[in-house]
């Protein structure tokens, strides 16, 4: 009698099968954890892309805050200079009608001049400055009709050229926007008055408004004229950053 005892063939047909559960088991483990793997690299590379996306935004919002406090600033500029202006015109009519020169008050929200009383009546001074008074007070509408007369009874006005710039500016910044309207008077004050001072502004504006009018190639075309031929104007800046939200 043998001294070990043999295996039966039943046994030994068993064993490769137990291996080779062994090795599948193995195997699926080690899928298991590359997909896991995989799947935490992808992870790992989506919060990379939000993250790079936030800073992004974060870099775009305080690009636009900083925008804001240059356009509030610039207002605030505007709302000075219209007030010299209207000062400058009561007093020439004062002078006109022989009254003493004598410095006007300044202009508050509150308390509007009535400036149809201090000016010839009908004359292209009396319509402008009812127009600046009117757009001070935030009466659009009035201020628009104002202009409008001017340039109708008046067309080569001193003020015809601020009377267009001014006319574009309600229609395209104040509700209810009229952007063609807009477009039209900026585009008619560019074409007559070529070398007036509002000239850059109105070029900047037209830009704006062809790029809400959804034809972004005008506006980028406005947006670079007003950066290569008047980059030393203060609003060549407000142009490369418009233009560069568009491209």
């Amino acid at each position: 009698m043998a001294s070990g005892q043999e295996s039966s063939p039943e046994a030994n047909r068993d064993q490769p099968a137990f291996f080779l559960a062994q090795v599948d088991a193995s195997s699926s483990s080690s899928e298991e954890e590359d997909t896991r793997s995989q799947a935490d690299d992808s992870y790992f590379v989506l919060f990379e892309k939000i993250q790079k996306r936030l800073r992004s935004l974060e870099s775009t919002v305080s690009g636009l805050q900083g925008r804001i406090e240059d356009l509030e600033f610039q207002i605030q500029e505007a709302q000075h200079s219209q007030q010299r202006r209207i000062s400058n015109i009561e007093q020439r009519v004062q002078q006109s009608l022989g009254s003493p020169s004598v410095a006007s008050p300044v202009v508050s929200d509150s308390t509007p001049v009535d400036i149809v009383n201090q000016t010839t009546p009908g004359s292209d001074e009396s319509f402008y400055a009812q127009g600046m008074n009117s757009l001070k007070n935030a009466d659009y509408e009035s201020s628009v009709a104002y202009f409008d007369q001017l340039l109708k009874q008046y067309p080569n006005s001193e003020y015809s050229a601020d009377s267009l710039y001014w006319i574009g500016e309600i229609y395209a910044s104040f509700e209810p926007q009229n952007l063609e309207r807009a477009r039209q008077r900026f585009v008619q004050l560019i074409r007559l008055y070529p070398d007036h001072e509002q000239i850059p502004k109105a070029i900047y504006k037209l830009g704006t408004v062809y790029h809400q009018l959804g034809d972004d190639a005008r506006a980028l075309e406005y947006l670079n004229q007003v950066i290569l031929e008047y980059a030393s104007h203060e609003v060549a800046q407000l142009a490369t950053e418009y233009a560069s939200q568009i491209k």
